[in-house]
């Protein structure tokens, strides 16, 4: 129960594990972690066998069964943990020793990362355990910014104004971009005397850089981890192809309204259109001067820009019709009301 509780899927989650470590650092936080995660597990194991022999006792079959259970059958940590990995430890463990648990961290850091998106949307709070914002019309209150203390430090939580935020990184001029954000807060919960080494350990454990994996890979991540029925919902312009989309905007399902689109189209939409432009211009004006990349860039601006204008003249549909979505009715039912607009669930 502790370890499927510690998984936001979960009616009990509370808080992600590396947050409530209280480390310096997002390596500390996992190696912390990872010791806890490791006694469990061999506590667990420890009572499997246990129980496996008392009803062997109990129905006498001694010559038929044996009590002993592989580390690979031991049904928790499924997702950070590699069956031929445990293999590896299993001889090491039939001696007496209980080496760490060879955990991947990239599920882990996954986790966290997937976790601060919601504190941003407001579906968590740093500041209380649970279930923050789950429900329409969200009152001031709730939205209101808050104090977080952590590690001696205090700083000031906004969650997101509208639940729409723009998940483009670079590609974009947005303040709010979901990466900057993402960035901020990791900042801002372990301090900027160990920004370097934790984006290091947040990139080698992705195995990629971080905006790449939120640009190319969250919505991937999102999806599989609920079961294809995702509360966060990507708007873009290419939705058979996310990583391919000249526009892309995360929303909160929970907390969307007969206007959520109109303000996609008008607060990011219109101005993305705008700064496409002017890119597009300036590279235009340096032509002769431009780099590769450049000109690589260049070649694809107006691809780029007719996508953007396709999917305005699709948003506008939409935005007109002013849907309203009803909870109660479900993941599936409600996104298939956006179809053509949301990105496709695979």
């Amino acid at each position: 129960k502790k370890d499927w509780d510690s998984r936001e899927t979960s009616w009990d989650f509370a808080c992600n594990p590396l947050i409530r470590q209280g480390k310096a650092s997002v390596e500390e936080a996992f190696a912390a972690w990872q010791q806890e995660a490791t006694q469990n597990f061999y506590q667990l194991h420890q009572n499997e066998e246990e129980l496996n022999r008392i009803f062997i006792d109990i129905y006498g079959l001694q010559q038929e069964l044996s009590p002993e259970v592989a580390l690979r059958d031991i049904t928790i940590l499924q997702e950070e943990l590699c069956k031929e990995d445990l293999d590896s430890i299993e001889s090491a463990f039939c001696t007496g020793q209980y080496p760490t648990l060879p955990i991947q961290s990239g599920a882990v850091v996954g986790q966290l990362i997937s976790y601060l998106v919601g504190v941003l949307f407001g579906r968590y709070h740093l500041g209380k355990e649970g279930l923050h914002i789950a429900h329409p019309n969200a009152t001031a209150e709730e939205l209101a910014p808050y104090t977080v203390e952590h590690l001696a430090e205090l700083f000031q939580m906004e969650i997101d104004e509208d639940a729409i935020i723009p998940i483009m990184g670079s590609s974009c001029a947005f303040p709010d971009d979901m990466v900057r954000r993402i960035e901020n807060l990791i900042h801002y919960i372990w301090g900027d005397e160990n920004a370097t080494e934790n984006f290091n350990f947040i990139n080698r454990s992705l195995g990629m850089p971080l905006e790449k994996w939120l640009t190319e890979n969250f919505w991937e991540y999102h999806t599989k981890m609920y079961s294809k029925r995702p509360i966060y919902w990507l708007f873009c312009s290419n939705p058979k192809s996310v990583a391919k989309s000249a526009f892309r905007v995360l929303v909160y399902m929970h907390r969307m309204d007969a206007y959520t689109v109109q303000q996609i189209m008008r607060q990011y939409l219109y101005p993305h259109q705008e700064y496409l432009r002017k890119e597009y211009e300036d590279l235009l004006s340096r032509e002769a001067s431009l780099d590769k990349e450049e000109k690589r860039r260049l070649d694809a601006m107006p691809k780029l820009m007719n996508e953007l204008k396709e999917y305005s003249e699709q948003l506008k549909e939409y935005a007109n019709q002013q849907i309203v979505i009803d909870l109660d009715d479900g993941v599936k039912q409600n996104y298939a009301k956006f179809k053509g607009i949301l990105a496709v669930v695979k």
